[in-house]
């Protein structure tokens, strides 16, 4: 069997039997006996670094969890009120800033959480979040840095690369593929990833380079969505799930049980409206085949056995 990277401790094997609960893939009645192989420190630990503690809160509210002792249900209670926060400014401030750059002519394409978190997740407090992500095309990425910071926007620049931030903001702009912007209000920062291609390399990451991701037309592969009033678009349903493959495997390295629960949420719903022929053949135009069929494999493990794979 294979296991997603970072999931082989023991407290890692209880968040994959806690997603098959969610999922109702499996009973409650699981999870006493697989805690018996850990505890709730190292279980709450793991959980923080996949961003996966709203979920668990949602879980104990609905009484799905073994007992959870009060200080760490009440840890778990003050994230979940914070993310709630997080979600009305990234809801509110993120609607204003789409229209504002779609009323520009910049047609941004909303990417991954926002686009399909309500349909996936049902309560938006059982997915934390920690930013925004848009595609546009490359051509307007001057036009749209100037726009975001005539409304308040700061370019974002890594702590390490702070003392050289001018070099760091030339090479964003010439050789990079994204770039973070960043907004405060009162002590919580609204942060904007702006894309403008989705496979060009990055430092860290440029294994990306291998793959030939930007073949795809994405523009070309959207739809007209409904965020909070402001009418965007986002991916189809198949070049989101290819996006969300990608992204997992490539940029997490398939780590983050975040991103495979995702995956399998997605796939649970959709999975036979899905065009397996597209996918298929834009992951071999990619270089991509390897990655889906892994992805799906670690999937499997949560699933089970399905008719894709």
């Amino acid at each position: 069997p294979m296991k997603p990277s970072g999931v082989s401790c023991p407290a890692g094997q209880f968040l994959l039997q806690e997603l098959r609960v969610a999922m109702n893939l499996a009973e409650p009645s699981v999870l006493p006996g697989v805690l018996q192989l850990t505890d709730w420190r190292a279980v709450d630990a793991l959980a923080g670094e996949f961003q996966l503690r709203p979920m668990l809160y949602a879980m104990m509210l609905q009484k799905q969890l073994p007992s959870v002792p009060p200080e760490m249900a009440a840890c778990w209670k003050r994230e979940v009120a914070v993310q709630a926060l997080l979600h009305m400014v990234y809801e509110t401030e993120g609607a204003r800033v789409l229209s504002s750059l779609n009323e520009q002519g910049f047609a941004p394409v909303l990417l991954k959480g926002f686009a399909r978190m309500a349909e996936l997740y049902g309560s938006s407090a059982c997915r934390s979040i920690s930013d925004m992500d848009i595609l546009i095309r490359p051509a307007d990425f001057p036009a749209v840095k100037q726009a975001l910071l005539a409304q308040g926007f700061v370019l974002a620049v890594d702590d390490f690369y702070a003392p050289q931030a001018a070099a760091y903001e030339k090479f964003q702009a010439e050789q990079s593929y994204e770039a973070s912007f960043k907004k405060s209000f009162a002590g919580v920062s609204l942060v904007l990833d702006v894309h403008w291609q989705l496979g060009a390399g990055w430092p860290g990451y440029e294994h990306l380079g291998i793959f030939a991701l930007d073949r795809v037309d994405w523009q070309e592969q959207t739809e007209p969505f409904s965020f909070h009033g402001c009418e965007v678009r986002r991916l189809n349903l198949n070049a989101h799930f290819f996006h969300l493959v990608c992204h997992f495997g490539l940029h997490h390295r398939f780590s983050g049980l975040k991103w495979l629960h995702e995956l399998c949420l997605l796939l649970e719903r959709y999975d036979r409206q899905l065009d397996w022929d597209w996918i298929g053949e834009t992951a071999r135009q990619t270089g991509c085949t390897k990655l889906v069929g892994v992805t799906l494999r670690l999937v499997a493990e949560v699933l089970g056995p399905t008719h894709w794979l």
